[in-house]
């Protein structure tokens, strides 16, 4: 009986220490703001904004101790939404708005990128053609709070 009832406890215990754990699913929370002068994102803790030399667009890159998101900002981008297309590569392809802006969200296998395997991409394209920005990130380690944190972009007023 003694037995039995330390089982039923033992069951119960895993039970709710697997309900309390977050799955891979769930993003973590994005407490954190962002600014890269154009455009801005949300983001977890631990995040941080590193700007690279481009020749024709604004380019950088957001990242963590194991994610990196890379962005690419300007009127030379991706050349707008209706260049996106599907191919054999292509795992999920989801046109959607993000903050209110026509945006393209793909998920791809990347055979040809060495040791990379899977890409993660938003395509966010405001209509003017001079906000374009594309988010990236290859191989993500914690896919929900990427397209968390690509869903909470913002395009900020151009200053001149």
């Amino acid at each position: 009986m003694v037995k039995h009832s330390l089982q039923i406890i033992y069951s119960l215990s895993l039970s709710l220490l697997f309900s309390c754990t977050p799955s891979s699913n769930d993003a973590l929370e994005l407490t954190e703001e962002i600014n890269a002068v154009s455009f801005k994102l949300d983001v977890p803790a631990g995040w941080s904004l590193q700007i690279d030399q481009g020749i024709d667009t604004y380019i950088g890159r957001i990242a963590n101790e194991s994610d990196t998101i890379f962005f690419d900002y300007g009127f030379l981008s991706f050349g707008g939404l209706d260049l996106v297309d599907e191919n054999d590569n292509t795992i999920s392809f989801e046109r959607t708005l993000i903050n209110g802006i026509p945006s393209i969200i793909v998920k791809e296998n990347t055979p040809y990128e060495n040791s990379r395997s899977i890409r993660l991409s938003a395509y966010i394209d405001s209509g003017d053609r001079t906000s374009l920005n594309r988010l990236y990130c290859f191989d993500p380690s914690d896919e929900a709070t990427i397209r968390a944190i690509m869903k909470s972009h913002v395009f900020l007023p151009i200053t001149n």
